[in-house]
């Protein structure tokens, strides 16, 4: 069932993962050459400052998660460069495990919690004042019931997070709102760290799908569709391979004893028997079903067959290719303005 659905993903977010072009408008859209020089400065900063983030690497990862969760977060934060000097980054979060507050009117949330898992060691290094507590590990201390988290169910299918592949995580939960941003480790009950917030917005940026009545992924909705897809297709097979090997009837007697089967086979039969062999049309019927599905799929989740390097046409025209991909190009400028208007929300913070 997720093929098709990856597989429109990753065409679709190779449409969008590309870094929007900077452009810095003189101040109060003045011609001096003063208000020039200042724009072009601002524009070499935000410029050295995505270098830093590794931005042009962080948007095709941010362009597969916008349309697959509906959703994409960055959390704008301070990092030291090699010579002791502080300069904002943008780090991407994961919205598997992001869980952002109220929307608002605005749909821009004023809150969001994050649970991450980082390997114990890493954590003592970042945090040494609390060293002693965080590499003591009880061993009894994750089944007791008082110490339990609304997370440990959330996690039970998912046990190593999108940043920790060495299977040795713990759980922190990173909360931020207006205040500032809260550390907080829950297997102890502490707060590990309190970062004030110096911005006069929250700490993060928010980015969303356009949607009708609630937050959506781009193919949340064929999910159904490729339920019922996957059905057909093992029909489809059990169908196939029952008109192969379809009974033999003979009616009469058989002369050679055995009735043999495969090839070079021979049979010797008495004068006035007949051989039949029951056919069914049904793989066919299956074949056209699982076509029209596939249709519907391809209408319900924006997902043109030119993006599979197949012709939409038995002869194809530019006219007919140029009016087949106006829809799509449509919804491409649509995520493109979302993202445009998250990145300048995420320089205007950094």
């Amino acid at each position: 069932i997720p093929n098709m659905i990856e597989s429109g993903l990753e065409h679709l977010a190779q449409k969008l993962g590309r870094v929007p072009d900077l452009k810095v408008d003189p101040y109060n859209n003045k011609d001096s050459e003063r208000a020039k020089l200042k724009s072009e400065k601002i524009e070499r900063i935000v410029h050295s400052y995505d270098k830093k983030s590794r931005i042009e690497m962080q948007m095709p990862q941010a362009a597969r998660w916008l349309p697959g969760y509906g959703f994409c977060a960055w959390v704008v934060t301070t990092k030291q460069d090699k010579n002791g000097h502080f300069y904002p980054s943008a780090e991407l979060r994961d919205p598997y495990d992001t869980f952002p507050g109220n929307f608002g009117p605005d749909q821009q949330p004023r809150e969001m919690a994050v649970l991450r898992r980082v390997p114990r060691y890493k954590l003592a290094q970042i945090y040494p004042e609390f060293a002693k507590e965080i590499l003591k590990q009880d061993d009894d201390e994750e089944s007791t019931p008082d110490t339990a988290t609304p997370f440990m169910s959330y996690e039970n299918n998912r046990e190593q997070g999108w940043e920790d592949n060495t299977y040795s995580g713990v759980r922190i939960i990173e909360y931020y709102d207006m205040g500032g941003t809260y550390v907080v480790f829950p297997e102890k009950n502490m707060i590990l760290d309190f970062i004030p917030n110096v911005l006069s917005t929250p700490p993060f940026v928010f980015m969303k799908k356009v949607s009708f009545d609630q937050l959506k992924g781009q193919y949340d909705h064929v999910i159904g569709l490729m339920a019922m897809m996957a059905k057909i297709n093992i029909m489809s097979a059990i169908a196939m391979e029952d008109s192969v090997f379809t009974e033999t009837n003979i009616s009469g007697e058989i002369e050679s004893g055995q009735y043999r089967k495969g090839r070079f086979a021979v049979n010797y039969l008495a004068p006035g028997t007949q051989v039949s062999k029951p056919m069914n049309n049904i793989p066919y019927q299956l074949f056209q079903q699982i076509d029209r599905l596939e249709r519907q799929l391809r209408m319900v989740g924006g997902y043109p067959v030119t993006d599979d390097s197949q012709s939409p046409n038995s002869f194809v025209t530019g006219a007919g290719l140029s009016e087949l991909n106006s829809t799509m190009s449509l919804m491409i400028s649509e995520y493109r303005d979302i993202i445009k208007t998250g990145i300048v929300a995420m320089d205007e913070k950094r």
